[in-house]
């Protein structure tokens, strides 16, 4: 710039100097400011949830019976996620139930889940797995990093052919 076109600006612009000034403090508070966010979010790994060895009442099931699965689970942190209940093993893979948690933060107990056996479970040995997904922050959402899956609960699926 030449020195003409200084001094229009100084003659001519007193509030562009205070818009310029005030876009500058921005800039310098809030790329500080973003990167601290930043890296609290990154650094945020604490668990969310814990789940212990569950048990399933009874141990052998016939299709359209219900099994009760009993699962100790403790939740350390208060987190948005979603829950899946799924069936796997021999006898196939179908998801029970998928939705929003509603565990409430500090909850140590244990979960009762009555669950009706599908009819399009294969007879033999299965196992009842939940996988639970959190987000805690924006990270967590875009990186999936809060996943938590239970240890499996183990029952059998006996076929009509099974009478005994």
């Amino acid at each position: 710039m030449n020195q003409k076109s200084v001094i229009w600006w100084q003659d001519h612009c007193f509030l562009c100097y205070h818009i310029a000034a005030i876009f500058m403090f921005a800039c310098l508070v809030s790329v500080p400011f973003c990167l601290w966010l930043w890296y609290g979010w990154f650094a945020d790994q604490g668990q969310v949830i814990a789940f212990g060895q569950g048990t399933a009442t009874p141990a052998v099931v016939r299709h359209g019976d219900t099994l009760t699965i009993i699962q100790p689970a403790r939740k350390y942190r208060n987190c948005d996620g979603t829950i899946r209940r799924v069936f796997t093993g021999a006898c196939g893979h179908h998801v029970v139930w998928e939705g929003p948690s509603s565990l409430l933060n500090d909850f140590d107990g244990q979960l009762v889940l009555p669950v009706r056996i599908p009819f399009e479970l294969i007879p033999g040995q299965c196992s009842f797995k939940i996988y639970a997904r959190y987000y805690c922050n924006p990270v967590d959402r875009f990186f999936e990093r809060q996943v938590y899956e239970s240890p499996e609960v183990n029952f059998t699926v006996k076929g009509i052919d099974d009478l005994k």
